[in-house]
């Protein structure tokens, strides 16, 4: 698999612009949870920040024996995460919640 194609193909499924990404990590870790690769991409990064953040993630990895784990942060509250679940191999979105009513004063 194609770490670069992974996200990619997640961040064009969600209709997501590089534009709203505030920052990532992703690692990539053996089954026996070795580190190896760590990609950092900083908050208040560069267009070109940006592009070498995904050239660094266009490497095949064997998914039998290796994951990739990570978080992208977009702006507005709103993330990818990448784990080992195994349920679930790709890139998931999560969205903060709405805060219900009862948790506001009742004179707001």
């Amino acid at each position: 698999m194609n770490a670069k194609q992974e996200l990619v193909d997640a961040l064009e499924a969600l209709g997501v612009s590089d534009k709203k990404i505030t920052c990532a990590i992703v690692r990539l870790e053996t089954i026996h949870f070795q580190a190896g690769k760590k990609i950092t991409l900083k908050v208040n990064h560069s267009e070109s920040e940006y592009a070498e953040f995904l050239e660094s993630l266009d490497f095949e990895y064997d998914d039998l024996y290796e994951d990739i784990r990570g978080t992208i942060w977009f702006e507005g509250g709103t993330w990818l995460s990448k784990d080992d679940d195994p349920n679930w191999e790709g890139w998931v979105c999560y969205r903060t919640p709405n805060i219900p009513m009862e948790c506001f004063p009742s004179d707001l």
